[in-house]
């Protein structure tokens, strides 16, 4: 969510009524050394996103609610949830299973980084990162908000109100980890493990529950693989869907002399400083960044 507008909530959630994912994708290209200096493409568009929405991770054959039983009956057993991601979405998951302690188990989160905040967590790291996968942010450095604070908060922890009502990047990731720590969040995460698989379980025949047995794997530098599989009655999926950048297939993209760059993967504007850069797609993020290059280019389009 920015302040330009270019807006980062362009891949937070889908276009209203569209049915489809949007990114705040910018492809951009750039020509290698020894071709000509002055030319580069920026393409703005969709990205592939890297879950399908379908139906959502529910209880089997359990119910999401478990009421006090009358004195002298047995207790219903507490519900275990698996939440993946320690994004936005997956911190306040895991706030609200905390806050119904009758109900619900102590959440197990899985973060596949080592930090929370999900895409709000800057790096100058494009391409892959240390254990080969996919960085997951698209933030670049100047990236504000493009929504006002007062309309992004969490309904029960307003942003600090001495702040700008437009925020730059680094002001939400603060939030986000003020959010953690404040509902004691941070104990219930397990940091570097990636989530594999998600297998749904049988419900047995005689009435005995199902679930979800889900693997996960330690990204860490360890002489073995570590990997574990658990049984959750419900799994929340927290990961987002735009970290994989999408390139359409444009004629002639694959004969240009230049280097094309996703802008899911720019961060700073001064590489196409005295260039003249093609900007494909005009929408939030293209624009956002439009207005970035526009002092640095020698000629744009």
């Amino acid at each position: 969510k920015e302040e330009r507008p270019a807006s980062l909530g362009e891949h937070v959630r889908p276009r209203e009524g569209s049915g489809e994912r949007r990114s705040i994708g910018a492809l951009f290209a750039t020509p290698p050394p020894g071709s000509s200096p002055r030319r580069a493409i920026l393409l703005s568009g969709r990205q592939e996103p890297k879950h399908r929405p379908g139906r959502p991770f529910l209880p089997r054959g359990r119910s999401a609610r478990c009421a006090r039983p009358p004195p002298g009956e047995m207790a219903c057993p507490k519900l275990r949830v698996a939440v993946i991601g320690a994004g936005a979405a997956g911190l306040c998951a895991a706030r609200h299973i905390l806050a119904s302690p009758d109900t619900f188990a102590d959440p197990v989160v899985f973060e596949a980084s080592d930090h929370v905040g999900g895409t709000w967590v800057y790096t100058e790291e494009t391409g892959e990162d240390a254990n080969g996968w996919p960085i997951h942010s698209s933030m670049y450095s100047d990236l504000r908000t493009n929504l006002p604070k007062e309309v992004m908060a969490f309904p029960d922890f307003p942003f600090d109100p001495s702040l700008p009502s437009f925020l730059h990047h680094s002001a939400v990731l603060a939030y986000l980890e003020r959010y953690m720590g404040h509902f004691s969040i941070q104990d219930h995460i397990r940091f570097r493990w990636k989530v594999d698989s998600v297998k749904p379980v049988p419900k047995r025949t005689e009435g005995g529950p199902g679930g979800w047995d889900v693997t996960a794997t330690l990204q860490a530098p360890t002489p073995t693989c570590q990997q574990l599989t658990e049984r959750f009655d419900a799994v929340m999926v927290c990961t987002g869907h735009y970290s994989s950048p999408f390139i359409p297939p444009i004629p002639g993209l694959d004969s240009f002399q230049g280097c094309l760059l996703h802008s899911h993967s720019f961060r700073h504007p001064e590489p196409f400083a005295g260039r003249s850069v093609v900007l494909v797609g005009a929408g939030p993020s293209g624009v956002d960044l439009a207005l970035l290059l526009f002092l640095w280019l020698l000629e744009w389009f």
